[in-house]
């Protein structure tokens, strides 16, 4: 039972409120769907996938570009609003952090160079010189100034 003076939520009015955030969620769902029924039914070549995920990793490097920004510019705004006492020791926080992170990268750096080996040379028989060219068209030359990749998938 509603008390009296309460407000009912209406149906129109919680999807005029909430228009953004039900069309995200639907766009969301939507795009999970397409993806499940492409994976599943879809007979895609290598090249076809390439440039059906081409956009989306457009888009997630565009958005790796402005996380530094927002980030930065948001520490400055806390750290501007803090006295200097709790600024000092955020700031020596930040220091060790920053120095054990740094240590824990060089170890890690030591033992994957040790495990790994880069830049030990092949013997000429190791080399494999089998192989062929893909043939590179306008679209794969447009997209590789875009991407990051050297070599696209080689076609079937």
């Amino acid at each position: 039972m509603a008390k009296a003076g309460s407000k009912r939520c209406s149906c129109p009015g919680f999807l005029k409120k909430n228009w953004l955030l039900l069309s995200t969620v639907a766009a969301v769902l939507m795009g999970i769907g397409v993806g499940m029924l492409v994976r599943e039914y879809g007979k895609l070549s290598n090249l076809d996938k390439f440039y059906f995920s081409f956009p989306g990793e457009v888009l997630m490097r565009m958005l790796k570009l402005i996380i530094l920004p927002l980030i930065i510019s948001s520490m400055i705004t806390g750290v501007a609003a803090l006295d200097s006492s709790v600024s000092g020791k955020i700031g020596l926080r930040a220091v060790i952090y920053y120095f054990c992170t740094t240590v824990i990268a060089v170890i890690l750096g030591i033992v994957l160079v040790v495990t790994i080996k880069p830049g030990v040379p092949q013997t000429a028989n190791e080399i494999d010189r089998v192989g062929s060219t893909p043939e590179v068209n306008t679209v794969d030359a447009m997209l590789d100034l875009i991407s990051e990749r050297k070599w696209f998938l080689t076609l079937e």
